[in-house]
């Protein structure tokens, strides 16, 4: 059975959650939250995972300014200036 998600059918939902199988009909066409929508446990995890990788997002951020106060602070740059100059 095809049903339209954004219509007024039914759906037969079925999530894993808390590793037990859950099935909840769930009535697109009359449903005024999502309170009591199955969440997956893959979708917490998910969810978690993305946290995760926003955090190590942000610490190559900060390692990435740290790096270039550095350089700006050695003036690495000054070496490079000219190509006549003798490089390190």
């Amino acid at each position: 059975m095809t049903f339209d998600p954004f219509g007024n059918d039914s759906e037969i939902v079925e999530k894993n959650i808390n590793g037990r199988t859950v099935t909840v009909k769930w009535d697109w066409g009359k449903f005024k939250s999502t309170d009591h929508f199955p969440v997956d446990d893959n979708l917490i995890n998910w969810v978690i995972g993305q946290e995760q990788a926003l955090n190590e997002c942000f610490l190559c951020l900060d390692e990435w300014v740290h790096k270039l106060n550095w350089l700006e602070k050695t003036k690495w740059y000054e070496d490079w200036s000219s190509p006549e100059k003798p490089k390190p």
